[in-house]
Formats: C-alpha cells, sequence, structure tokens
C-alpha cells in the first residue's frame, strides 16, 4: 500500500498492529517448508560446486578420494563414505561458522582452493586422528569401529 506521507504508515501500522503480525506469521508458517527445501538444495548444489572445482585444480574431472596426497596413510586402502573437504594446512576454523558461506567463497572464486583436497568420510577421520595423534575419535574405547 503506498502511503503518501511516512506518517500515515505508521499510523495504519499502530491502528492494525495485531492484524498485521497474524497475517505475518501465517505467511512464515506457510512458507517455512518451503524456504528451508530451497535453502537445503542450495546450499547441496554449491557443496557440489565447491568439490568439482577442487577435483578440476588437483587434475580430475570427475571428483574422488585423494588419499594418494598422503603417503603415510597408504594402509588405509578402502575408501567409505561421502567426499569431504579436507585443509591441508589444518584449522578449518578460520574458515567462519557458515559451511554456505565457505562454499560460496571458492565457487565464486574469492577463496583460493590450493591448499584443499578431497577426501572420502574414512580417510578424513583417519588423517584427522593420525596428524592430531589421536587413538580413538569421539570417546570410542574400543578403537575403531567402522560399519
Amino acid at each position: 500500500m503506498p502511503y503518501s506521507t511516512p506518517e500515515k504508515r505508521k499510523a495504519y501500522e499502530r491502528a492494525n498492529r495485531k492484524r498485521i503480525r497474524s497475517m505475518d506469521r501465517a505467511r512464515y508458517k506457510r512458507d517455512r517448508t518451503n524456504r528451508l527445501a530451497q535453502s537445503t538444495a542450495r546450499q547441496k548444489m554449491l557443496r557440489e560446486k565447491a568439490i568439482q572445482k577442487i577435483a578440476e585444480n588437483r587434475g580430475d574431472a570427475v571428483p574422488r578420494c585423494r588419499i594418494d596426497l598422503t603417503p603415510s596413510l597408504v594402509e588405509v586402502d578402502v575408501c567409505a563414505g561421502w567426499l569431504e573437504i579436507d585443509h591441508l594446512n589444518g584449522n578449518p576454523n578460520k574458515e567462519g561458522k557458515s559451511a554456505g558461506s565457505f562454499y560460496r567463497k571458492i565457487v565464486v572464486g574469492l577463496r583460493s582452493v590450493e591448499d584443499l583436497r578431497i577426501l572420502c568420510r574414512r580417510h578424513n577421520l583417519y588423517y584427522s586422528a593420525f596428524l592430531f595423534g589421536r587413538k580413538n575419535l569421539y570417546g570410542n574405547k574400543s578403537g575403531w569401529k567402522w560399519k
């Protein structure tokens, strides 16, 4: 609704506050699942593009686990799990809190991919345990258990 002055708009909002809030709540509830689905799809698409860009930087047409870049973990030869981005220089916490902004920076080209590689879930866990000297991850006292 166009208003002739900002004062008239404020007066209308004050007079109809309850009705406006109830309409906003209804719109939020109606659109919430759609917004969540769109956000999830966008995040997944950005992640796939970022992984593809890292793979192309390493000379692969198709993304794959690059455990061959770490010769100390050759004994763990079977890949398992989805592909993850591994920081060669360590400390992924520098990237920020949001994974979406990290992926977006890679896709747009604001973040260099020279210090990144792709590992499968299993190799990424083994490598972090090897790197930080952990014998058991996540408090697993009986050692490694893979299903």
